[in-house]
């Protein structure tokens, strides 16, 4: 009697999670190669925390490709405290003045709120 070895299946990874996980590569590479542009007065501590956030983002892109909760978390713990150095330490008090306007406190809170319902769904299949 033969008996045959199931292997086991994968489950199909969805679609929507990959594009936002390559995205989120994508855009982290394209910001790191920005960061020594950003500012008009050169800081060195500020563009390496930049550098450290954006590598952190890679990090975190990764984990969300191979479908890894590790990654989730590495990208929502980078979030709030880039959030929160940027409005307690802000770079020059016009990029403040800008920032703290309503467009772009809405804009950062979208972007987490779109991560979270594309891949709320799909949570079962992280590890």
């Amino acid at each position: 009697m033969n008996v045959e070895e199931s292997e086991p299946v994968e489950e199909k990874k969805p679609l929507s999670v990959l594009i936002l996980a390559w995205g989120l590569l994508l855009f982290a590479l394209l910001q790191i190669f920005q960061i020594p542009f950003n500012y008009d007065d050169f800081s060195f501590g500020r563009n390496l925390w930049h550098f450290v956030i954006k590598f952190g983002l890679i990090i975190a892109a990764i984990g969300f490709i191979q479908f890894k909760r590790w990654g989730v978390y590495l990208y929502f713990s980078i979030f709030m405290t880039f959030t929160l150095t940027f409005y307690i330490l802000p770079p020059t008090p016009i990029t403040y003045e800008i920032f703290i306007s309503p467009p772009w406190i809405l804009f950062m809170v979208a972007i987490p709120t779109v991560i979270s319902l594309v891949i709320l769904p799909h949570w079962k299949q992280f590890n």
